[in-house]
């Protein structure tokens, strides 16, 4: 089991620097608030006809509204400073009262047979077309497809226009009609064709690698699903898990707090914070990720789909949680 250093105990600068940074943070706020029920005045005033008034103090509302949100802004973020500053020194004061220690890296036999699943999931998805390679293929076999029926569609009506020029006056506005739409369907035909000579071929080839796909479908298709499966299923364990050790107030590993912080957001953002912990978590002890720091690890090869899926979509969800 990997193990990792206490964090310092905190000094008694640390919690000054706390207290300084609440006294600024209220005084931030107090002001922020002023200056919106000044607005809101305002805009009472306004609902009651006191048009003159307002008018007087509408030159400088703007900039007030902009102050405030810029204010407000600062005072949020002053605040989610302030939060990982709290979390930092309770960390550090926990470590040193014992607080039990989760170890998110550590898995038993059935989280073993789980990963098992998984891997072999993996392997049987490298043996059939990734999704972008088949829709491409399909794309390049339906193109085929569709010039092929355009082509037949435009020589019939060629067929149809000779067969008016054969029954109709030489002369006629009728025949003169019937002889521009003949040599009109008569080029698109030909155009048609040479389209359809410059994708025969490639057609041809993508048809083959869809129905070779789909036979290796048929033979890797329940392992693809039961990896998939597998891998819902470690996340609904290691999140449980998760959650436990939140909620016993244990030392949650410093790949995790270096990741997304020491806990879990406040309000329905938790839930989101649980479920990219445990993703984490769970594909950390799938692929063999030690690293004490980087939760992610080594990024995986492009070459291997379900790691390197994986591992991007991971990579995505952290942003979220960066600033």
């Amino acid at each position: 089991m990997a193990t990792e250093q206490d964090p310092p105990h905190p000094s008694q600068s640390d919690f000054d620097d706390l207290e300084r940074e609440v006294r600024t943070l209220r005084v931030d706020l107090r002001k922020a608030t002023k200056k919106y029920d000044d607005v809101k005045r305002r805009v009472e005033l306004l609902d009651d006809g006191r048009l003159e008034e307002v008018t007087a103090g509408l030159v400088g509302l703007r900039e007030e509204f902009e102050k405030i949100s810029a204010a407000l802004v600062v005072a949020r973020n002053d605040t989610e400073d302030l939060k990982l500053r709290v979390d930092f020194i309770e960390q550090a004061v926990r470590s040193t009262d014992g607080a039990p220690v989760a170890d998110l890296d550590d898995s038993d036999h059935f989280t073993r047979n789980l990963i098992g699943i998984i891997r072999r999931g993996d392997e049987a998805r490298a043996a059939v077309l990734d999704e972008s390679d088949r829709a491409h293929h399909v794309q390049v076999v339906e193109r085929h497809r569709s010039l092929g029926d355009q082509y037949v569609r435009r020589r019939s009506e060629a067929v149809r226009h000779s067969a008016v020029l054969a029954d109709v006056p030489l002369g006629g506005a009728p025949h003169g009609e019937a002889a521009d739409a003949f040599r009109q369907a008569v080029l698109d035909t030909d155009t048609l064709a040479r389209q359809l000579e410059q994708v025969r071929q490639e057609a041809a080839a993508a048809s083959a690698l869809i129905a070779a796909d789909d036979d290796q479908q048929a033979v890797h298709g329940s392992a693809i699903t039961g990896g998939d499966e597998a891998r819902a299923r470690l996340c609904q364990l290691l999140r449980r898990r998760v959650a436990a050790a939140v909620s016993e107030s244990a030392l949650l590993p410093k790949w995790l707090t270096i990741a997304l912080g020491y806990g879990p957001p406040s309000g329905l953002k938790g839930g989101g914070w649980l479920d990219t912990a445990a993703s984490l978590a769970a594909y950390r002890i799938t692929y063999g990720v030690t690293d004490l720091v980087d939760a992610l690890g080594t990024p995986p090869r492009e070459s291997q789909r379900g790691p390197y899926a994986w591992y991007d979509e991971l990579r995505a969800q952290l942003r979220t949680y960066q600033r």
